[in-house]
């Protein structure tokens, strides 16, 4: 199925295999909805799930961009975390992120309170239209894919999806992950 959207056309598609690391399983009742960050608008929204491509599987768990990240910041968490591969399901509406370019036609303009011209993404149009949203490699480290006062997204971390509800067929737990 085609889908036109802001002078794009796009399609349903498939995405591969998803890690969540997490304390807990994550449950379908448990996703917040999606809202812009209250106290810096600026930063990665609030809600939703948040999963990395799975990249590698191994006999001693599994690699995804957000694993990596743990191993080489020597993170820290209160409880050991464990993670879980999440399958979603076929034919999804996903908004892939693959260049500045695209992204610049989800932003809305607006002004701070000194004036100054802010650009944020414009989250509940996305996710009327699309089940998630998700920043490739190639966008994420496009070097000059962030400008001054637009929203920053390398606080994201890694190339992630944001997902605005459970749209996964399969889980499967994986085990405790091990970044120190």
């Amino acid at each position: 199925m085609k889908l036109v959207n802001q002078g794009e056309e796009k399609t349903k598609s498939q995405i591969p295999a998803q890690v969540w690391v997490g304390t807990k399983r994550p449950r379908s009742e448990k996703i917040d909805p999606i809202r812009p960050h209250k106290k810096a608008p600026g930063k990665k929204p609030a809600g939703g799930l948040w999963t990395s491509n799975l990249t590698e599987r191994t006999d001693d768990g599994v690699l995804s961009p957000w694993i990596s990240k743990m191993k080489s910041d020597s993170w820290s968490l209160r409880e050991d975390p464990k993670a879980w591969i999440l399958y979603p399901k076929e034919d999804l509406n996903i908004l892939t992120i693959t260049s500045k370019e695209q992204l610049k036609s989800w932003y809305a303009k607006k002004f701070d309170l000194l004036g100054r011209v802010k650009y944020r993404i414009k989250w509940n149009e996305i996710f009327q239209q699309y089940d998630a949203f998700r920043v490739t490699s190639d966008a994420y480290h496009e070097d000059d894919l962030w400008l001054s006062g637009e929203e920053n997204i390398p606080t994201w971390a890694v190339p992630s999806t944001l997902w605005d509800g459970w749209h996964f067929e399969a889980i499967e737990y994986i085990g405790p992950v091990e970044y120190k």
